[in-house]
């Protein structure tokens, strides 16, 4: 009984079977990073890449007993921080993923040993979301009334999508969402689809909202790292689409120009790091820290820490190599941006969904409390 790895697919990492080697029958050694064209930056070998997504066949009618050895070629020196982030990963079943732990780890190989069952079976360090789950996500939301354009093309030739909701009062403020500048970063889409399910769904919030802000999403803005199984980066030597100082291509300067072109009074960007117990949002207004907070205080019952706020105030250089985008559109149109850092541990698809829509809320009710003032009779 003999279990095959495929990969090529959409999203896969490693993208080719060279970042593959067969132990023994049903134990392989995995180099997640490998990559036949030098990466810079969380592309190059040794690098910090957290991309993991493999497909896993058992041709057989039985279950097989499948040993996995995840080798993310940390240095030595770097060793110790495999245990603390990539000491789990996730298992796609019945339709949804959950979260497995390794039998071991040595140095910075992770081995996971499995009972496959027959057919097909997704791993992947966090659950996979890739162009595909986004061409259906739009399928449904036009067919619930979304509104669906682009704004370009990446440097692959793959159209970039964005979604309008603009109804017709007029005064409101412009907010923009950006999702998935980090190709691994998949909690991003997650959160997208519970905010657009969330404006779609008609409640009384919703509708309220909806009569304040006109929103433009921005569902995957990294869609060439995404497709061709990069970490951070658009291509080996791409672009870093949450820098401004980067090596430029067409999905940046497609990003850039829509951005410029909106100019936004209010900007959200959503991303998931790599620490398993905190979650972070990166603003520079106390108001919106103080408040987002009181929004969403019950993260602690995820077991996260609710002290991982940070507030950063500096000024914009671009010549400044880790200056962020949101510095760029602070400074250019004084918009105020929130970025938020959703990890994936010991959370499910649904509650992540669930937090992008709690999140983006909080964001929203803030401003509204920054706007209106916040009277006591």
């Amino acid at each position: 009984m003999s279990v095959e790895i495929q990969v090529g697919q959409s999203g896969s990492c490693p993208h080719d079977s060279k970042g593959i080697k067969k132990v023994k029958d049903n134990e392989y050694t995995i180099s997640p990073q490998w990559r036949e064209i030098p990466g810079r930056d969380e592309e190059a070998v040794s690098g910090w890449g957290a991309r993991l997504e493999i497909k896993l066949v058992n041709k057989s009618k039985k279950t097989c007993k499948v040993i996995l050895h995840i080798d993310w070629q940390f240095p030595s020196k770097d060793h110790h921080l495999v245990k603390a982030l990539r000491d789990f990963a996730y298992i796609k079943k019945n339709g949804d993923w959950k979260m497995i732990v390794p039998e071991r780890i040595d140095g910075s190989v992770v081995t996971f040993v499995l009972d496959l069952p027959a057919g097909e079976t997704d791993i992947a360090q966090y659950p996979a979301y890739n162009l595909p789950e986004l061409k259906q996500d739009i399928k449904a939301w036009k067919k619930n009334g979304a509104i669906i354009s682009t704004y370009g093309k990446s440097e692959k030739k793959i159209e970039l999508p964005f979604i309008t909701f603009d109804s017709k009062e007029t005064g409101k403020e412009k907010v923009i969402l950006l999702i998935r500048n980090h190709a691994y970063e998949t909690a991003g889409s997650y959160c997208c689809r519970g905010i657009v399910n969330f404006l779609l769904g008609g409640s009384d919030l919703a509708v309220y909202l909806l009569s304040r802000f006109s929103f433009r999403i921005l569902p995957m803005t990294n869609i060439d790292g995404v497709e061709f199984g990069m970490s951070r980066l658009t291509s080996p030597q791409g672009a870093n689409l949450n820098r401004y100082n980067t090596n430029r291509d067409s999905s940046f300067s497609a990003m850039l120009n829509f951005i410029d072109e909106q100019k936004p009074e209010l900007v959200m960007n959503y991303h998931n790091w790599q620490f398993k117990f905190k979650d972070g949002m990166w603003c520079k207004s106390e108001h919106y820290q103080k408040m987002i907070m009181h929004y969403l205080s019950d993260i602690y019952l995820e077991h996260k820490r609710l002290d991982s706020i940070i507030v950063f105030k500096k000024e914009f250089n671009p010549g400044f190599e880790r200056s962020s985008l949101h510095d760029y559109i602070e400074n250019k149109f004084g918009s105020t941006t929130v970025t938020y850092e959703f990890p994936w541990f010991g959370r499910t698809t649904k509650r992540m969904e669930e937090l992008g829509e709690r999140s983006f809320i909080a964001f929203l009710l803030a401003r509204v409390e920054e706007v209106d003032g916040n009277t006591h009779g």
